[in-house]
């Protein structure tokens, strides 16, 4: 069994999944077309024992081996982020705001490579193999990575000086609470902070990337009614001046930049 000599041998079929995967990147718990793509992929190997989960977007397969034995696992996680591709590469994603930013397509690329070394080597495998294609990895623990903070955004500037300025500090500020330890549970926007969650903001990425953590991105309808923004909402949901309310007299801890 020369497992490097095949591995040489199907390189340009791993190079060609990744490719493929990185074209139509699927959010957590929306991976339903990827799980599909998935199972033609392994039945095109020769692999038949094949299980979709009920319960979400998973995937496991086995491969037999011809000798008894233990039982080994691999695992490939196959959801993707909410980031916009401005790559410009041939195979960039299709879908727009959805990208494979963190390594995915790789993960699932080099499963498949591995499966197609094993299944065909399989007579020579003392036990199983199982693969497992793990959708939602990227919110797993999204529950677990919010505190009870509420950070309420009452403009698109930050502080009282130059408008270009305050821009530039609300932008950075929004980076650096999505690299806090324990993220936000809620991000409130209303009067003019309505324009950061809205088509055109240099804040999206990191507000989506919040989003996919768990965090409520909620903006006030009556503010995006007024600057005539509600069609371009781009990241959360729309919230009212009661909720918004509730919403400061529950917290923990508030912070307004």
């Amino acid at each position: 069994m020369d497992i490097k000599s095949l591995a040489e041998q199907y390189n340009d079929y791993i190079i060609d999944r990744r490719r493929y995967y990185h074209t139509c990147p699927e959010l957590s718990g929306e991976e339903k077309n990827t799980r599909a793509h998935l199972k033609e992929d392994l039945e095109a190997l020769g692999i038949t024992d094949i299980h979709e989960l009920e319960t979400c977007y998973g995937l496991t397969a086995t491969i037999h081996g011809g000798k008894p034995g233990k039982t080994v696992a691999l695992r490939a996680d196959i959801d993707a982020l909410p980031v916009k591709e401005e790559t410009g590469l041939p195979f960039a994603s299709h879908n727009e705001g959805k990208m494979h930013a963190c390594g995915h397509d790789n993960h699932m690329a080099m499963l498949l490579g591995a499966a197609k070394i094993l299944n065909e080597v399989k007579d020579e495998l003392s036990g199983d193999v199982r693969l497992v294609f793990q959708p939602a990895e990227e919110t797993a623990c999204a529950s677990d990575a919010r505190g009870d903070l509420v950070v309420a955004v009452g403009s698109n500037c930050m502080g009282n000086g130059e408008e270009a300025l305050g821009k530039t500090l609300m932008k950075g500020f929004l980076y650096a609470v999505s690299q806090l330890p324990a993220l936000p549970k809620t991000i409130l926007f209303y009067n003019s902070g309505a324009y950061l969650t809205c088509t055109g903001s240099d804040s999206l990425e990191d507000l989506k990337f919040m989003e996919a953590q768990g965090v409520e991105i909620r903006t006030c309808g009556t503010c995006l009614d007024f600057y005539k923004l509600k069609e371009t909402l781009a990241v959360g949901s729309i919230t009212n001046m009661y909720a918004i309310a509730e919403t400061l007299a529950a917290a923990g801890k508030v912070i307004k930049p």
